[in-house]
This record gives C-alpha cells, structure tokens and sequence, in this order.
C-alpha cells in the first residue's frame, strides 16, 4: 500500500479526512446573497435619490449614475438562480475513488442525484487544476483565478440511489502542482458538474485534493476513464475552417473565432472611458482655485491617466480580437502562418527540419476558476526555441487535441506536449 508525503487534513475542508466531499453550493448562495444586498443598499438609494429629487441633473448624467443600480438589479437576479439551484438539488456530495487523488494517478469518484433517471442523459464534468493569486490593499483586496489546466467529458448518467448518479475518473498529469492550503498564492482542483435543465440547473462544484504519493493511485471501482467517452471524430471544428488537399493541410481561423471575448473587453474598455470622460468635460464644475479644486485635479488628472491606459490597452484589444484572422498553411516541407489584421499581413515560416516540438496550452480564459471558458493556443516551437502560432481562440481541449492530431499528421510527426499555463512543464502525448 502506498503512503502519503501529505495528511489529508485541512481546517478549510474537515471532509478531507473521509473522502466525502460536499459541494460549494452552500457559501456560494450565501456569498451572492451578500453580495447583492450590500450592492443594493448602496447604489439604489443614490440613484433614485438623485432621480426624484435633482431636477437639474443632466440626463446622461443620470444615465451613468443609473449603470450601478442596473449592476445591483443583475447580482440580485444572480443570487436567486443559486437559491433555486440550491432548493432544488441541496449540497451535492463527491463520494472520491481513489481518495486522495494523486499526481500522475487518478481523480474521480460518484455523485449521487436527486434527478429522475432517463436513459440516454449525460452530464458535462470538468476537472481543473486552478492558480489562485489575491492582492492585497488595505479594503481593496482582489482575487485573480487562472485556470492552468483542464479536462472536461460529457458523462452518462447511471440509475441511483436518489434518482441517479454520475460517476467519472480523470488521468491526472505528473507535472502539474498539488493542492496547497489557503494563502495569497495557492492552488486548488475544482469538479465541475453542470447540465442546462427546465427549470433551474445543475451547476455545482467541489473542491478535492490531489496530492503526491509514493505511488499514484487508481480508482479501484470506476473501470473507464471518462474522457475515452470523447472521440476526436465527434468533435466539431467550430469557427475553424479545415481543408485537406495533395499540397498539406490548411487551417482558416476567421475573425469571428473570438467575437465573445472581443465585445465583452471592448464593452468595459468603453465603461472605462465614462470616468475619464466625466472628468475631463466637467473639470471645469469644480474649478475654484480653492485648496479643494486643486486637489480634485491634482487626484483626477492621475485617474484620468491610469483609467486612460485601462481603456485604452482594453479597446485595443478587443479591436485586436474582433478582427485579427490567421491562415496556417501545413505539409512535409514545414509551415506558413499569416496573421492578418486591418489591412495588414504578418508571416511567419519554419522549415520541418527547424521543428524542435508542437505543444498547446490555455492561453486565455473568460471568467474565473472552474466555471471560466478557457481557450487553447497551438504552437510549433523552432530549435532556437521561438514558438510559431498554429492556431488561437481554439474552444475546449477536445478540439485543441484533433487539430494537434490533424498538424502533426501533416508534418509527419507522432507526437507533441501539452504545456502547463504559465509552467515550463509539458507532457508528451501519442497520436492514438
């Protein structure tokens, strides 16, 4: 039998003694419910106060002043879905095989639910090995999750005690890090379980430990690996244009690949712009040549400038993303990728005989922890050790891995690494 180089005890999760695993869903309602209240509390009174009894009050003014009460309106309608999924499925809780799950071994375990069962049903579990950084400045503390990578499978639902159950097992990486205890820089492993339902969904998630071991343990009663559910001939190649011909293979990444993301930062690099905005065209309200006026501009012109930069770093890229294309071109010969952007090309060519690996890793994400959409980056990296891109924006680790099969069918190599984020780790994988 194995032993381990860590107890499984924390003051933060005291079910890590046993292996029965509660979900988060509890502090999370609490956490929304807080949230929303002290944000209502404060921005509604302003707003309407303002409203009702400022006449004079210009109206895009009142507009600006109306974006905090909308933000309350939108973390109250949050804070009711999670009481709903609350109510209808309680805390959820991960009975782990093996317990713990360890580097290089298995993660997984059984999850019963309060469903009825239907055949056919699956449910989409997501494992991901987090990087938690908070910074810390007096009351301004703020806390930054980057996902460092990431498994996900759409599992089939089995008959249950309660209803039905969800049983999986991931293979886990030797080189990634291992859970460590709460601090300003820490990891943690999240399950994700989540499946759009009538009514309110399942969204759930637990923490778990993966610690090292003498010897990395496998599951003794869930015999598959759940991401062999996925084949790569299933998955579809969204916003992503393949063509095979007698000359390689060519992949099209158009513009459109990263629309989502694009908006979403252009749309808060402009709500950036509004306070600069504000002070720039208003500065003269508040001049008096008074003590107060002279520190108002003193304080504005240093806001103006840091939300300046903001905004302008923000809209730059979400230009960036709305409207870049890339162009790889792949046979036995080596590589050309065009980077295309606002009427301008930029090429970049690496002979086969300069190929020194292929890897693909996260290299984005929207949102944050186990429930961000992360994106992966395809790379082919020179002897010299400069990466060309082979693609970006790329939806989901199912399809990074079929155009990594598909790249390196072209360049007649059978084998290339997935990079860690931020890690100088990698892992080599095989074609199947």
């Amino acid at each position: 039998m194995s032993s381990h180089k860590h107890a499984v005890t924390d003051p933060h999760h005291p079910q890590w003694n046993h292996g029965r695993i509660r979900s988060n869903m509890g502090k999370e309602r609490v956490g929304y419910l807080i949230m929303a209240l002290l944000w209502n509390a404060l921005a509604q009174p302003v707003f309407w106060l303002n409203a009702l009894n400022n006449a004079d009050v210009e109206g895009w003014k009142l507009l600006l002043i109306a974006l905090f009460p909308l933000v309350g309106l939108w973390l109250a309608w949050l804070a009711v879905v999670k009481w709903l999924q609350w109510k209808r499925f309680g805390n959820l809780e991960l009975e782990m095989d093996p317990f713990p799950a360890s580097q290089g071994g298995d993660a997984g375990g059984t999850i019963e639910l309060p469903l009825a069962y239907r055949a056919g049903k699956t449910i989409d579990v997501t494992l991901s090995c987090v990087s938690v950084r908070i910074s810390r400045g007096g009351k301004n503390n703020s806390r930054h999750e980057t996902v460092l990578w990431r498994e996900r499978a759409n599992v089939a639902v089995e008959p249950g005690m309660r209803g039905s159950r969800v049983r999986f097992r991931f293979a886990l990486p030797d080189d990634l890090p291992t859970t460590t205890e709460p601090s300003d820089n820490y990891t943690m492993w999240v399950v994700h379980l989540h499946r759009k339902l009538p009514g309110a969904d399942l969204d759930q998630a637990f923490e778990l430990p993966v610690l090292e071991s003498d010897e990395p343990l496998q599951s003794r009663s869930i015999r598959h690996y759940s991401n062999e559910a996925v084949s790569s001939d299933d998955v579809t190649t969204d916003n992503v244009v393949m063509k095979h011909s007698t000359d390689g293979l060519v992949l099209h990444y158009p513009a459109s690949r990263g629309r989502g993301m694009g908006i979403m930062v252009l749309v808060f690099g402009l709500i950036f712009c509004l306070f600069p905005g504000f002070l720039i065209f208003n500065g003269s309200d508040f001049s008096g040549g008074d003590a107060f006026s002279l520190v108002f501009f003193a304080f504005g012109a240093f806001f103006v400038m840091v939300f300046g930069v903001i905004a302008l770093f923000m809209i730059s890229f979400g230009i960036y993303t709305l409207f870049n294309r890339l162009d790889v071109t792949v046979n036995t010969d080596g590589i050309l990728s065009t980077r295309r952007f606002l009427g301008l090309r930029f090429d970049r060519s690496l002979s086969r005989a300069d190929i020194q690996q292929l890897r693909y890793k996260i290299n984005a994400q929207q949102g944050q922890g186990a429930r961000a959409v992360v994106h992966y980056l395809l790379e082919a990296v020179s002897l010299s050790g400069k990466p060309v891109c082979l693609g970006d924006g790329i939806k989901g680790r199912p399809l990074a891995q079929k155009l990594m099969q598909e790249l390196g069918s072209a360049l007649q190599i059978d084998s290339w690494q997935e990079s860690a984020r931020r890690s100088l780790h990698t892992r080599t994988q095989k074609q199947p």
